[in-house]
């Protein structure tokens, strides 16, 4: 079953072409990647998705129903969840509100999240973000702030953070970016169990080992075109993909 799928998909800044011409398809219960060289229009695609900017010409289809058209906040309630390669948490809040804010974004404002609302709803809520804590191995950080954090734990806090407005579909942007190989296999561990919870993910990441132990499918761009999609078996012996991004770059190495 399909997802999601993009159709012909364009975007211009200034006159250069960002996305051009892209269509893929994503289907349920999968993990795919794209991938490509810096500037190779990767983040411009989550973007375009998000509903943060508009695309010049293309189609996005979200559960066969176009969303192109849509506010981020009605793309993110249709179930469309994504983090971004820099954390962004509430440095003036414990872990547990950092996660509680999750479960009332929808409807509240942030204070009223926090203080207020029905008791046996702010008692559910508090016990799904523990029993996330729980599956993200950090439940003896509930009280700690996200400056005690190692940066690969607030990137498991920020994906746990989606997670609460339970998506269909999640976006991740580098998710081991900048992370110490220990958190790698952890976070790598939390996206694999996450398919088997039937989510579908698609997500960017640099880190080329990472990427074909955990696709599914990889999707390859260069200059804002689509070079190549297919297993990662494919993609690794794919020559226009060597030439062109993994013959300059080193894989990505953590202690497996």
């Amino acid at each position: 079953m399909i997802l999601f799928e993009i159709k012909n998909l364009t975007k211009k800044f200034d006159g250069i072409k960002a996305v051009n011409n892209l269509s893929f398809q994503i289907k349920k219960n999968s993990i795919v990647s794209l991938i490509g060289p810096n500037g190779a229009g990767k983040t411009t695609v989550f973007n375009i998705i998000n509903g943060f900017i508009k695309a010049d010409r293309g189609e996005i289809l979200f559960n066969g129903k176009p969303i192109n058209n849509m506010l981020p906040y009605e793309i993110s309630n249709l179930g469309i969840g994504r983090t971004f390669q820099i954390t962004r948490l509430f440095d003036e809040l414990i872990l547990l509100d950092n996660l509680l804010v999750s479960t009332k974004q929808k409807t509240d404002r942030l204070l009223y999240a926090l203080f207020k609302g029905n008791k046996n709803e702010e008692k559910n809520n508090m016990q799904k973000c523990i029993e996330l804590l729980k599956k993200i191995k950090l439940e003896e950080k509930i009280y700690s702030f996200p400056y005690e954090l190692s940066y690969g734990q607030k990137k498991l806090i920020e994906i746990a953070r989606v997670l609460l407005l339970e998506p269909d579909l999640l976006l991740l942007d580098e998710p081991i970016s900048g992370v110490a190989p220990g958190m790698i296999l952890q976070i790598k561990e939390f996206i694999l169990n996450l398919k088997k919870q039937e989510k579908t993910i698609l997500l960017i990441e640099h880190n080329i080992k990472f990427v074909l132990e955990i696709s599914d499918w990889i999707i390859v761009l260069n200059n804002g075109e689509k070079i190549a999609e297919g297993k990662p078996d494919e993609i690794k012996n794919n020559t226009k993909v060597i030439e062109s991004y993994l013959g300059d770059l080193k894989e990505g190495i953590y202690d497996a």
